[in-house]
């Protein structure tokens, strides 16, 4: 009978604990498609965020854009790696085209500087104010670091003949361009709920500061 009483128990325990792990997946991944669904490439923002060990700890649009800007900061900072290391081991490119893998480089180099500074920037949030109090200086930096990876491509050569280096980075230099835009469009989103929150706190005080006409 006792150890019936305790194979009940336990049963109990497994269930309820696999029942919390399932609720907490579900908010994770509902925070996740919420939050992505408002991007130009929800696809893309979805499975680089999901893929990211701890998500659990996701829980709100704020979470998601920093993971978001982590994430494409760490895909610049690869583009470039590839980019130099194609430098430096291949004698048969053009001239051009070595030219452009050179500026294309240092546009690299400076998405990465915006990305650094955005990520700078955020960490202040919410300690030193609203994000509307800066939010101007993030959608810059986002902005020219969208600027720089089309400049980039831009610069490479783009006759059918001489296509080869283009094919080689476009696609991963696509995708670091993309991943801008999402941030771009969480920190948007985020700046229009931070100003929502700010008028929804404010309104007690707008109602008291009304005068009485009884």
């Amino acid at each position: 009978m006792e150890n019936t009483k305790l194979s009940l128990a336990l049963l109990a325990t497994l269930l309820l604990t696999n029942a919390i792990i399932v609720r907490a997946n579900s908010n994770e991944n509902s925070v996740i498609e919420t939050s992505c669904a408002i991007t130009l490439y929800p696809q893309l923002c979805h499975s680089t965020i999901s893929s990211i060990v701890g998500t659990s700890n996701l829980l709100s649009l704020k979470d998601i854009f920093e993971v978001s800007l982590s994430v494409a900061m760490d895909a610049a900072k690869h583009n470039n790696r590839k980019k130099k290391l194609m430098m430096s081991i291949n004698d048969d490119v053009s001239k051009r085209d070595k030219i452009g893998l050179h500026d294309c480089v240092e546009t690299t180099d400076r998405t990465i500087y915006e990305l650094g500074k955005a990520i700078e920037v955020f960490r202040e949030y919410p300690n030193k104010g609203s994000l509307t109090s800066y939010a101007n200086d993030l959608k810059t930096f986002l902005s020219s670091a969208i600027t720089n990876q089309v400049t980039c491509l831009d610069g490479l050569s783009h006759d059918k003949t001489e296509k080869r280096v283009l094919r080689l980075i476009e696609n991963a230099h696509i995708h670091v361009t993309n991943l801008c835009s999402n941030a771009l469009a969480l920190v948007k989103k985020l700046t229009e709920q931070d100003e929502k929150s700010l008028v929804v706190h404010d309104f007690p005080y707008k109602i008291a500061s009304v005068p009485s006409h009884r």
